[in-house]
C-alpha cells in the first residue's frame, strides 16, 4: 500500500538525518533559531548537552511541534487548510479552494492519492523529527554538568510523553506505525517495519507507563508555578493520555468483528496494522482501568484536575465558564495544552480563524440541532421546519449556553462587533456591511463563534490549544463504564 510506503519512507529520512545540529553556543537561541547554520560552529551532542540551558532548550523545541491551529508554520496546515471537523455532520467547508472541494466532496482522494505540495494532504509526517529529538534527548541528557539527577529523570519523562502524543496524532489516522525506540545513527541499518495496531498501542502506553511511575514528576504544575510552566506535561498528563489512546484503541475504528474497510487491497488488514483483528471486550476494560487510575490518583492529590464551574446560575455564567474552560491557558481544565504563541491572530492564525471568514468553518444546521434546550431537554424546533410558524416559536432562544458560545445565531439582545442585533441569513446585515468574507462564514445562516469569537476580541486573554481536558476526561470515562455495562455511573459522568 502507498500509504505504508510513505509512512516508511518518511521515517527512514528522517531518522538517518544526523544529529549535527547548527547554532552559535556562546549567543544561544530558542526555537527554530536554535538549528540555524552559524558559521563555523558546529553544535553537537556534545555542545547541545554541555549544559542544563542547552538541554532544556532542545526538549523545549520538541513541546513546540506538538499540534496546535494557533500557528502559522506550514507543517501545521492539513487538506491544504481545511479543518478535519469539515468531514463530519457538524462543519461544511464552503472554501472556495482547498481539499474538500477539490478532494473530499467529490469523492477524488484515495489512498493512492498524492501531491508536490504539503498542504495539500494529511500532513502529520512531521512527527518523526520530534521524536527523534526526544529519544537524543533521552539517551543524552544524562550528560548535563550542571543538571540534577531528579530534572533529568522528569524530562526524560516529558519527553516519553511528548513520543506518544506524537504517535497518537498520526495512529488515529492510519493505525499502526514503525515502532522507533531509540536515535537512529547514520551508519545504523534501519529494522522498524509497520507494526501492528496492537503493537504501536502497547507501546504508545508503555512509554505513559514509564513516565507516570517517575517520582519526579509531578503529578500537575503547583499553582505557585502555572505563570511561568503551564503547558509542561506531568505525571497527569501521562495517566489522562493513556486513557485517550485506549479509547481510540478500544473502539470499533480499531476494534471490531470486521476491520473498518473492505477496499483492496487488503494487506493492512491482513497485517493487522489497521484493527486488531476482531473484537476484544478486554480493551474497554483496560480504557476503564486507565480511567479509574487517572481519577483516584487525581483526588489522592488534592483534585487539581477539575471542571471550570460557573460563579453563578445565569446563562452568561455558564457561558463564560465554557469559554475559560476550552480557551483560558494554566486553569484545573487543562491536563495538556500546548503553546506557540501568547495570543491568537485573525490574519496570523491560518487555522482556524482567518480561514473561518472564507467559509471554510461553516456550522451546518444539524450541528445547531445537536445543542439541547436550557433545561436539558432535546431540540424539538425543527417540527417548524417548512411551516409559517404559527406559534412564533424562536429556535435560538433558551437553548443551552455552550451553543451561544460555540455557534454565531441571531439571539434576541447579543452583540457582535458594532451590530446590537445579528442577522446572519443571506441579506443580513452582517453580510451586507461585511462583504464576500461573512458571505462565505455564515452560508448556512449560522455562523461559527468559537475560537473566532467576534474577531475583535482575540487578543484580550492568553490563547492555547488542549490536546486533553478535564471535560474530555469524563466523556472518555462514560464511555467506557457504558461499554463495560455501568450504565448508571456513565450517566453520571455526563
Amino acid at each position: 500500500m502507498k500509504m505504508k510506503n510513505n509512512i516508511l519512507k518518511t521515517a527512514i529520512a528522517v531518522l538517518f538525518g544526523t544529529f549535527l545540529l547548527a547554532s552559535c553556543v556562546d549567543d544561544f537561541k530558542v526555537g527554530d533559531a536554535f538549528l540555524e547554520k552559524a558559521p563555523g560552529v558546529a553544535v553537537n551532542a556534545d555542545s547541545i548537552f554541555s549544559r542544563a540551558e542547552y538541554a532544556r532548550a532542545y526538549l523545549w523545541e520538541a513541546y513546540n511541534k506538538l499540534y496546535t491551529p494557533h500557528n502559522s508554520n506550514l507543517e501545521y496546515y492539513t487538506m491544504d487548510v481545511c479543518p478535519v471537523d469539515a468531514l463530519s455532520d457538524c462543519i461544511q467547508s464552503r472554501l472556495g479552494w482547498g481539499d474538500m472541494k477539490e478532494l473530499w466532496y467529490p469523492g477524488n482522494y484515495n489512498a493512492s492519492w498524492s501531491s508536490g505540495w504539503d498542504r495539500s494532504r494529511m500532513d502529520f509526517t512531521k512527527i518523526w523529527a520530534p521524536i527523534r529529538n526526544c529519544w537524543n534527548f533521552i539517551e543524552n541528557v544524562e550528560r548535563v554538568p550542571d543538571m540534577s539527577a531528579d530534572e533529568k529523570s522528569r524530562l526524560q519523562a516529558e519527553a516519553k510523553i511528548l513520543i506518544a502524543t506524537f504517535y497518537y496524532s498520526l495512529f488515529r489516522h492510519v493505525g499502526g506505525l514503525p515502532i522507533i525506540d531509540h536515535a537512529y545513527l547514520p551508519t545504523e541499518e534501519y529494522n522498524a517495519p509497520r507494526a501492528s495496531v496492537e503493537e504501536t498501542v502497547d507501546f504508545m502506553v508503555k512509554l505513559l507507563d514509564e513516565a507516570a511511575a517517575t517520582p519526579s514528576l509531578p503529578f500537575s504544575i503547583p499553582k505557585a508555578e502555572v505563570g511561568q510552566w503551564a503547558g509542561r506535561l506531568t505525571k497527569g498528563s501521562a495517566l489522562g493520555f493513556k486513557a485517550k489512546v485506549l479509547l481510540y484503541a478500544a473502539s470499533p475504528l480499531f476494534n471490531d468483528n470486521e476491520p473498518y474497510s473492505r477496499e483492496e487491497p487488503q494487506d493492512a488488514v491482513d497485517s493487522l496494522q489497521v484493527w486488531y483483528g476482531g473484537y476484544k471486550p478486554e480493551l474497554w476494560q483496560r480504557c476503564l482501568e486507565a480511567c479509574e487510575d487517572f481519577f483516584s490518583q487525581n483526588a489522592s492529590n488534592g483534585n487539581p484536575f477539575q471542571l471550570i464551574q460557573p460563579n453563578g446560575n445565569t446563562e452568561a455564567d455558564y457561558m463564560a465558564a465554557f469559554r475559560q474552560a476550552y480557551w483560558t491557558r494554566g486553569n484545573s481544565e487543562k491536563i495538556i495544552e500546548v503553546h506557540t504563541r501568547t495570543y491568537a491572530d485573525e490574519w496570523g492564525d491560518q487555522q482556524p480563524i482567518n480561514v473561518m471568514h472564507q467559509g471554510a468553518y461553516c456550522p451546518t444546521v444539524e450541528f445547531m440541532e445537536m445543542f439541547p434546550m436550557a433545561d436539558g431537554k432535546n431540540f424539538t424546533g425543527m417540527n417548524i421546519y417548512n411551516t409559517d410558524n404559527p406559534n412564533n416559536v424562536d429556535i435560538f432562544e433558551n437553548r443551552d449556553p455552550r451553543m451561544y458560545e460555540t455557534l454565531l445565531t441571531p439571539k434576541k439582545g447579543r452583540r457582535w462587533q458594532n451590530y446590537a442585533q445579528i442577522e446572519v441569513w443571506q441579506g443580513g446585515n452582517i453580510e451586507d456591511a461585511m462583504g464576500w468574507y461573512y458571505t462565505s462564514m455564515m452560508g448556512n445562516g449560522i455562523g461559527p463563534y468559537k475560537w473566532c469569537l467576534d474577531f475583535w476580541n482575540l487578543g484580550v486573554d492568553p490563547v492555547q490549544f488542549s490536546i486533553l481536558r478535564m471535560g474530555e476526561m469524563h466523556l472518555i470515562y462514560a464511555e467506557a463504564l457504558a461499554e463495560t455495562g455501568n450504565l448508571t455511573k456513565a450517566c453520571d459522568e455526563v
